[in-house]
């Protein structure tokens, strides 16, 4: 899955900015990842590897913006994946 999430900040984000993991189903993807060098009013690509469970269902998994002193800001989002049975 891959978001484009625009800084609609004051401070541009750099290193020590994470996307991480906050609630429902996490699908296999990385606790956090790495989200790149962004200035005010840019936007960034920030993907995660999702792996669908096996048995039918649908799965929410939810994220975050974080920064370095474990602060999260700005309103979470998410992705819902269907597995038909």
């Amino acid at each position: 899955k891959t978001w484009e999430i625009r800084n609609t900040g004051s401070c541009p984000w750099g290193r020590g900015y994470w996307l991480v993991f906050v609630s429902n189903d996490q699908m296999g993807a990385e606790s956090r990842v790495v989200v790149p060098e962004t200035a005010p009013g840019d936007t960034a690509q920030v993907s995660v590897t999702l792996t669908a469970p096996a048995a039918a269902g649908e799965y929410r998994s939810d994220w975050q913006m974080q920064v370095n002193d474990d602060r999260r800001f700005g309103s979470s989002f998410y992705t819902v994946v269907v597995v038909e049975g």
